[in-house]
């Protein structure tokens, strides 16, 4: 079975050592610095514990965005001008 360093696994998703070594030690696998390597077993139960939360944590930070309410406020000012000049030329023709 291949081994990874808590450090690595730690940058892999994003997280400090140290999290996942208390993670580590409250599942009962000895690990004690961000040195220790960790059998494939248990990275792919840090990966699929913490993760998880990583992985979420984004997904719901991103809003779709809105176009209309970005464009520039003097734009936005000018577009109900814009607006009727174009419906007085449609009147006058």
């Amino acid at each position: 079975m291949a081994k990874i360093k808590v450090h690595e696994l730690a940058k892999e998703l994003e997280l400090q050592s140290k999290d996942i070594l208390s993670f580590l030690q409250e599942k009962g696998i000895e690990a004690k610095a961000a040195q220790s390597s960790l059998e494939e077993d248990a990275a792919a139960l840090v990966r699929n514990s913490l993760g998880k939360k990583k992985a979420a944590a984004p997904a719901a930070q991103k809003a779709p965005v809105n176009t209309e309410n970005a464009k520039p406020a003097e734009e936005k000012a000018q577009a109900p001008a814009r607006e009727a000049k174009a419906q007085e030329t449609k009147v006058s023709e």
